[in-house]
């Protein structure tokens, strides 16, 4: 975690603790608000070439509309955007403030742990984001990855919440998906190939997800190959022998590589391994009130 020297106001409102993460069109800062001492953390647009400033409007935007209309205990709770007049710099970047998400993401816990954590924590942080891609109705994430992942602490233990809604797409009838935008590891066969995709395209990402938070490792041998995605359609899926045969066959599920084959995310959630874990997280989802900032 990079420390701040000298702590700035943001907005007049925030103060800038640490630096969490540098992502490619913006900053991620661990902070507190002066008027509560709330911690909570705030996304500060880059500073960027026209043509990728463009980009980089248009995915802020999309984060802000989404996050702003949706009120759900696995999705990153929203506080407030606004624009940030930066003098010193000569650039008013977007900011987003969300509640705070400790320790930071999914892939910094999984990574740090001394060992893999259980497949019934596994299996109740899956079931989470389902159940939240699964609120998003027709709604594509396209990015889907351990570090678009949040662990936020609440009364009952770390609940896992999906951030990130820059690149997220709308799955309207008669319209095809064919961009080729996201962490390309995670992408299924028919995205690799840039064929027309759906909302199974994310249930591929979640079976690569309950891998990894299981092994530590991706589910494919070839997987850190810069050439993986040309070479996805003859690896083969090698499950490790220390997964459980239940969950193994989860993962296959999840995992098939024919889109026709792969169930839709209302499948995953009525399939009994997961179907167990949501009817003991209802309770928890029933809460879904934001706070105010």
């Amino acid at each position: 975690m990079e420390s701040i020297e000298k702590p700035k106001l943001i907005n007049r409102k925030y103060r800038r603790l640490s630096k969490l993460g540098d992502g490619s069109i913006g900053d991620v800062y661990l902070a507190e608000n002066i008027q509560n001492g709330r911690k909570v953390t705030i996304k500060i647009q880059k500073k960027l070439q026209d043509a990728s400033m463009e980009e980089s409007n248009q995915q802020f935007q999309n984060e802000i509309a989404f996050l702003s209309l949706q009120q759900h205990p696995f999705i990153i709770g929203f506080i407030e955007s606004f624009q940030w007049i930066d003098a010193q710099h000569n650039f008013s970047p977007l900011c987003i403030v969300y509640e705070l998400a400790e320790p930071q993401t999914l892939f910094d816990y999984i990574i740090n742990a001394e060992m893999s954590i259980s497949e019934e924590q596994a299996l109740t942080w899956f079931a989470q984001i389902c159940m939240a891609l699964d609120y998003m109705h027709e709604g594509l994430h396209r990015n889907l990855k351990p570090g678009n992942i949040l662990l936020v602490r609440e009364e009952k233990g770390l609940v896992a919440k999906i951030a990130d809604f820059g690149i997220i797409k709308d799955d309207e009838d008669g319209e095809e998906n064919t961009a080729f935008i996201g962490a390309r590891r995670f992408f299924p066969p028919e995205r690799v190939t840039q064929q027309p995709y759906n909302q199974k395209a994310d249930v591929w990402a979640t079976g690569i997800l309950l891998y990894f938070m299981i092994t530590k490792c991706y589910p494919f041998p070839d997987i850190e190959r810069k050439d993986y995605v040309k070479k996805l359609a003859d690896c083969d899926l090698l499950c490790r022998k220390t997964i459980s045969e239940p969950v193994q066959q989860l993962i296959e599920s999840l995992l098939q590589k024919n889109h026709e084959n792969r169930p839709g995310l209302k499948e995953v959630l009525q399939i009994p391994l997961v179907k167990n874990q949501t009817e003991i997280i209802k309770p928890i989802g029933q809460n879904t009130a934001r706070d105010n900032p």
